[in-house]
């Protein structure tokens, strides 16, 4: 809970390759990491893209693979307290909200 702060989930322009000479790192512990990540998405699709981004990855982790998944979980720290407050009663004014999607 105690980490720097990350504004975005990633980077710019992040370029994740198979690099051999990069260190290798626990893949329980990678595998874990990626499959708490994935469970978020779901609820967080800004993280989305990311994540399966770094699921690429999963069967020889290197350390700027879980750099990468640390940056996510970071910024996943700094944003839990975000969200979009609809107020239903607004100085005796009822508010109705009315939402349309796209399903293409």
């Amino acid at each position: 809970m105690s980490c720097n702060h990350a504004s975005t989930p990633t980077e710019g322009n992040l370029k994740l390759v198979k690099n051999k000479y990069d260190e290798l790192v626990d893949p329980t512990l990678f595998k874990q990491i990626i499959g708490s990540l994935r469970y978020m998405s779901n609820n967080g699709p800004n993280i989305a893209y990311v994540v399966g981004i770094i699921s690429r990855f999963m069967s020889e982790p290197r350390s700027s693979h879980q750099l990468v998944a640390k940056r996510v979980m970071r910024y996943i720290n700094v944003t839990l307290g975000y969200g979009i407050l609809f107020p239903t009663n607004v100085n005796g004014v009822t508010t109705n909200l009315i939402a349309y999607s796209d399903a293409d």
